[in-house]
């Protein structure tokens, strides 16, 4: 059995609940449909999304659509034999929306008059100016108010149970011990109200068109908690937290609450946790395993630092009251 189809075996334990019956020793083949071009049995856990037009010259990306603990979640997975790759038609169809209402280029990085935003010091080095709060916070808004919204969300937390089971040591057990600390949270985060997100917005996917903000790499957008863009732009930017929770405000146009602070902080750790996770599955891709190699550990050692603070204990504190402060 590849790695993929050993990680498909595992995979009936995320859909059983808390209490349901160990995965049965043979890969399902709904499972092992998840990792390959065959369409799945109907009336099972996964469904096949189409996975539309090629753009840009890329491959047609695929995903799923995963029943989870009771919500419809979209999730990117690797197929047997192949590579990780991203969204399919959800991201696709948020992007020609947010192209309508001027939130994105008509074509990721080869658009007339897009210009991205510039490298800090020599040589690109640290992290790249990110424009003024109340420019990042109309993006996201405009995001979360002006798109429509979709059938799936795009679950941190899944993608987090997910991804130990697809990942490398030592990353995988750092990843299993992050997500024993996440296990308490599930139920407050899963009640949270989810609204459009851009959902990786970094400084490299930020640039500027006719005088305003645009954003790039649009493969992940879907359904998420309105914490999260802040959280993950915040976080890939170096903002401080007192920064990030400015920018948090100027989103929500209110002071947020104790919950939604806490989240702002569980997402700033969790992001680059992902990030690592997905650098590390891209690793096997072309040429460019080590510079994916380079990008899983930068990533893990901002997501360390934040896990390490204790703010992030304080946050889980509060989410495990429900949010209760």
């Amino acid at each position: 059995m590849t790695a993929a189809e050993k990680a498909a075996a595992r995979l009936p334990s995320l859909f059983a609940g808390r209490r349901g019956p160990p995965a049965a020793p043979a890969v399902p083949d709904w499972a092992r449909q998840l990792f390959d071009d065959r369409a799945p049995s109907s009336g099972r856990a996964a469904d096949h999304v189409p996975a539309g037009d090629s753009r840009d010259g890329l491959p047609a990306p695929r995903s799923f659509r995963l029943q989870v603990d009771g919500t419809v979640s979209r999730i990117d997975l690797p197929q047997v034999g192949g590579s990780f790759l991203d969204s399919g038609e959800t991201g696709l169809a948020m992007h020609d929306a947010a192209v309508a209402q001027r939130l994105a280029p008509a074509t990721d990085r080869h658009a007339p008059g897009l210009r991205g935003l510039p490298e800090r010091g020599a040589g690109g080095g640290g992290h790249r100016p990110l424009p003024p709060l109340p420019q990042l916070a109309g993006l996201i808004r405009g995001i979360q108010r002006r798109l429509p919204d979709t059938e799936t969300r795009y679950d941190p937390c899944f993608r987090m149970r997910l991804y130990p089971m697809l990942s490398e040591r030592p990353l995988a057990g750092a990843l299993r011990a992050l997500n024993r600390r996440l296990r308490p949270l599930r139920r407050c985060l899963a009640e949270v109200p989810l609204a459009p997100a851009h959902n990786r917005l970094a400084p490299a996917r930020l640039g500027t068109a006719a005088g305003g903000l645009r954003a790039l790499g649009w493969q992940a957008a879907d359904r998420n908690d309105p914490v999260w863009d802040p959280a993950v732009l915040s976080e890939a930017g170096g903002l401080d937290d007192r920064a990030a929770r400015r920018l948090l405000a100027r989103v929500l146009g209110r002071a947020p609450t104790p919950a939604e602070r806490a989240r702002l902080t569980l997402y700033r750790a969790m992001a680059p946790a992902i990030e690592a996770a997905e650098a590390d599955l891209r690793r096997g891709r072309g040429g460019q395993a080590g510079l994916e190699l380079a990008r899983r550990d930068a990533a893990w050692r901002r997501a360390q630092r934040r896990i390490a603070a204790p703010d992030f204990r304080t946050a889980t504190g509060i989410l495990g009251r429900g949010g209760r402060a």
